[in-house]
């Protein structure tokens, strides 16, 4: 792998590492990184393997670094969304708008098929309770 490729996955990595939400959302695309990194251990300098194996790692990397990037930033508009239900108008209608907005975000993320999105919901819908019902009170 080039250079180039070994910094977008230590890049990437640290993302991951710097929101500890997102791990359960990109565990899938990690592990066929580290699968990948596996199966070239395995691999002698000099086989045929070589070429094709450096492809598909680069390219999964690519897609790895890709992805965490825009799930760093639908989460962050995500976070941006809760934490608007604070200070909000109290109404239905703005309540209704900020979750829709919300929900949008959510059917991306389904949508490319992060792993492990159900359980990431339920701990959004936490979150939004926690902050819906401190602003009824």
């Amino acid at each position: 792998m080039s250079t180039f490729g070994r910094i977008r996955l230590v890049l990437a990595s640290m993302q991951v590492e710097e929101r500890p939400s997102i791990t359960l959302l990109v565990a899938g695309m990690r592990r066929d990184v580290q699968a990948l990194i596996t199966e070239g251990i395995q691999l002698v300098w000099d086989s045929y393997k070589l070429d094709p194996y450096v492809q598909r790692l680069a390219e999964t990397v690519f897609l790895f670094q890709e992805r965490v990037d825009d799930l760093v930033a639908i989460e962050e508009q995500i976070d941006f969304e809760v934490k608007s239900l604070d200070t909000c108008a109290y109404s239905r209608a703005m309540f209704t708008e900020v979750l829709s907005r919300i929900q949008k975000h959510v059917d991306d993320l389904s949508l490319h098929q992060y792993s492990n999105l159900l359980q990431w919901v339920a701990r959004l819908d936490q979150e939004v309770t926690v902050f819906h019902c401190c602003s009824c009170e």
